[in-house]
């Protein structure tokens, strides 16, 4: 009679005295760390019974092929340095574009052009009708041009009488443009409005104009001179009034003269006349010939 062989380990133990990983409910093994502490085993986990295979890492799900030549951004910092790189790129060369083109063109003359002295013709009857003398002479006037700056100044004085034996007094109107072919005139004229174009000499009032051009102040240096000045694109327009007393020549000792004390004009009258010789002389400036 043959016999059943018997069992070692006990009844219900493997041989190895473990559990085997395919048999239904069996526990999962415990696994030693690096430390040598038990960690509990994971279910489901790929350890042997006999402990000689380390744990395997979860799978991942595998990622799409990326098309060819691309890289993905975080690996690629460069790529936003080239964007950067680009956009600092466009940025100055769309600014260096308008820049180039506010040169190439210069501020807005609105115009007018330098054809001959302003202080021929007509432009400044205003003026002289607001006067008592009798007429105007004109100076020669001083002209220039060139590639950023043309310019024009005119003095236009009263006619007095040579014989007179009293003091008389001359009136001096004067005009000066200057046209700003290449740079805006506008901050310097805002820092010079207060002074006398000509002697640099800061005005007892200055009046703010509405109106007339971009920006236009009236000066007054008591008690004698009046000037109005007047900005508006790259045009910069003065119109002045002096008055002055002159005394007769008293080389002849058989004369004798008016030693009679006078009282200075009134300038200010003058401010009505002088905003209208202005707007005469602007209309001048913008006709083919003066």
């Amino acid at each position: 009679m043959i016999s059943e062989p018997e069992m070692t380990g006990g009844s219900g133990e493997d041989p190895a005295g473990q559990h085997s990983r395919d048999t239904p409910g069996a526990a999962t093994p415990d696994v030693l760390d690096g430390t040598g502490a038990l960690t509990p085993g994971v279910l489901g986990g790929d350890v042997l019974s006999g402990g000689t295979e380390p744990l395997r890492p979860p799978r991942r799900t595998p990622r799409a092929p990326r098309p060819p030549g691309t890289w993905p951004l975080a690996r690629a910092p460069w790529a936003w340095a080239l964007a950067g790189a680009l956009v600092a790129s466009a940025g100055w060369a769309a600014g260096g574009t308008l820049a180039e083109r506010a040169h190439h063109h210069g501020p807005d003359l609105h115009g007018y052009r330098i054809v001959g002295s302003p202080c021929i013709g007509s432009a400044l009857e205003p003026l002289f009708d607001a006067t008592p003398a009798d007429g105007f002479s004109p100076w020669p006037a001083n002209e220039s041009t060139g590639p950023a700056l043309d310019r024009v100044d005119c003095t236009a004085v009263s006619t007095t009488d040579p014989e007179a034996k009293h003091a008389q007094f001359e009136y001096l109107a004067t005009v000066s443009v200057e046209l700003h072919k290449k740079t805006d005139p506008g901050p310097e004229f805002h820092d010079e409005r207060a002074l006398d174009w000509q002697t640099v000499q800061r005005a007892d009032t200055v009046t703010t104009v509405p109106g007339l051009g971009d920006q236009a102040y009236l000066l007054t240096v008591i008690p004698s001179q009046i000037q109005l000045k007047v900005l508006q694109g790259g045009a910069v327009i003065v119109v002045g009034l002096t008055i002055q007393r002159t005394e007769p020549d008293d080389g002849d000792p058989t004369v004798t003269y008016d030693t009679t004390p006078y009282s200075q004009p009134d300038i200010d009258r003058y401010r009505p006349a002088l905003i209208s010789t202005v707007r005469s002389v602007m209309t001048k400036l913008k006709m083919p010939e003066l």
